[in-house]
């Protein structure tokens, strides 16, 4: 019921948007708004990304970032499948792929992002603002589907299994570590990356894109720990999950694009 919600939300939107514009002056303020954000805190962010500096960072908050990216990475995994194998007619018929690229990769991202600077100036509850955000990852993986439908690599790893991972390798190595950044990222994404490997030799599908994949999602989930270990900037923590995610579709898309094999 959320979900047909949600996509009637988004019909109407665009429905008024091509009758008076409003939709995507909407459009272009979310994204503005989501640079505004960041912008002024680049060097910050830059600065928490290759930092080796002790880690205070609260716990809890990291260990509910990695499990709710991952929830999120599952959302959009499942929408990527639908999107390239049951709706990729439906979407065809319509929707040029440039558009959809720019849907999946930039809108539903800033839109997301607005949506939970919005609702955390509203104080409604994180169950509600989590909610929103698996339903609209679940919505832009149809479209990161979609994009890459007609590419095919050789294997691929399941993308949610690294956050997952992660954090629980964080909360057994997070007391041991005692704040050492390095050990922490080492702790953390180490089994990560280790699970990877492991189900791709049981699988037999250890590929060069599957190896490229996996090395690409761990690197990235570091990137959001980093970011996270920063929690002068978003306290809540839902900003992270959407970048994590955000982050994981780009770059999946792009290695479809990029290495991919075109299939009519």
């Amino acid at each position: 019921m959320a979900l047909t919600d949600t996509y009637d939300n988004y019909r109407l939107e665009v429905e008024h948007g091509y009758n008076d514009g409003a939709g995507v002056q909407r459009c272009q303020k979310n994204m503005y708004d989501m640079l505004n954000d960041f912008q002024p805190r680049m060097k910050e962010i830059t600065k928490s990304v290759t930092s080796t500096h002790k880690v205070f960072a609260p716990q809890r908050l990291i260990m509910e970032v990695l499990a709710w990216s991952g929830a999120m990475a599952f959302a959009s995994s499942l929408g990527s499948i639908l999107g390239a194998y049951v709706f990729y007619s439906v979407f065809a018929a319509f929707l040029p792929k440039f558009i959809a690229s720019i849907l999946a990769y930039i809108v539903i991202p800033a839109a997301i992002h607005a949506s939970i600077k919005h609702k955390e100036r509203q104080y409604e509850s994180d169950y509600s603002i989590r909610r929103m955000m698996i339903i609209s990852s679940f919505g832009q993986g149809l479209f990161v589907g979609y994009t890459i439908g007609q590419r095919h690599l050789s294997a691929q790893p399941l993308a949610f299994i690294t956050p997952v991972v992660a954090s629980f390798g964080y909360s057994q190595i997070v007391r041991r570590a005692k704040g050492d950044r390095i050990v922490l990222l080492g702790g953390t994404l180490g089994p990560a990356l280790a699970v990877h490997m492991v189900l791709g030799i049981i699988s037999g599908r250890s590929t060069s894109s599957y190896e490229f994949l996996s090395l690409g999602y761990v690197a990235l989930t570091g990137v959001a720990m980093q970011m996270t270990f920063q929690t002068t900037l978003w306290s809540r923590g839902h900003v992270f999950m959407n970048i994590h995610n955000a982050l994981y579709n780009f770059f999946k898309g792009m290695t479809f694009y990029c290495f991919g094999t075109y299939i009519e």
